[in-house]
């Protein structure tokens, strides 16, 4: 699926810059929580204003050369991952600029496809099982950019994900770019499990935006190494 392309000099549309939890029935409700999540909204609409690329939820490939090697590739992907994941929902093979050891020996052509991607932060083969909802949430920062490389989509029952007001669905062999800080949520309504390469990368910024980029980056590693 593809929205249509914004030029990176247009004035990014801050509306679409969702308000934290402003969709979730889980709202924080103590003043501590409220505040962070006050803080980190205007954080994202700064980086909103910065970003030389796409604001909106979903956005269009074509902005992101490098997924053109993802999906020439996508059939090569798939035979790796469904020999890595086994009955695994999550396995890492890219974390903080460095291959997994595990995903060395088993996966070298989506590691050779990884390395060719700038600013590349993670990436993993994710699954979706079968009769599954995954409930509303957002990610912790648009300084990120998220990829799905569709490698396994169930042809019956409906697989897809909202993303703040937008539904998309994958294709077997397709890119799906969008933004996770957006309130999102996914379905799998199928009887087979849906199996993505799931690839972060930063968000590329106009000065100050690296600056600010790096800070929130490295915050979120030692939060996550904590």
């Amino acid at each position: 699926m593809r929205a249509a392309p914004q030029s990176p000099s247009a004035r990014p549309d801050l509306s679409l810059v969702a308000t934290p939890f402003a969709e979730s029935h889980d709202a924080p409700r103590t003043l501590t929580a409220r505040l962070l999540c006050g803080i980190q909204g205007w954080v994202d609409r700064l980086i909103a204003s910065l970003s030389s690329v796409s604001t909106a939820p979903v956005l269009d490939v074509r902005e992101f050369d490098w997924t053109t090697h993802l999906r020439g590739a996508w059939t090569r992907v798939r035979d790796e991952a469904l020999a890595m994941v086994g009955d695994r929902h999550e396995t890492m093979v890219w974390h903080q600029g460095t291959a997994l050891p595990a995903a060395l020996a088993t996966c070298p052509e989506t590691l050779r496809l990884l390395r060719r991607i700038p600013a590349l932060e993670s990436a993993a083969f994710v699954v979706l099982p079968g009769a599954t909802h995954r409930p509303a949430r957002r990610g912790p920062t648009k300084a990120i950019i998220t990829c799905d490389l569709a490698l396994a989509v169930p042809r019956s029952g409906d697989v897809r994900m909202r993303v703040h007001d937008r539904i998309v669905r994958w294709a077997e062999g397709e890119t799906l770019m969008f933004d996770d800080s957006f309130v999102h949520e996914s379905w799998n309504e199928a009887s087979h499990a849906r199996i993505v390469l799931r690839v972060r990368v930063a968000r590329p910024l106009r000065r100050p935006g690296p600056w600010l980029r790096q800070a929130i980056l490295h915050g979120l590693r030692r939060k996550n190494s904590a």
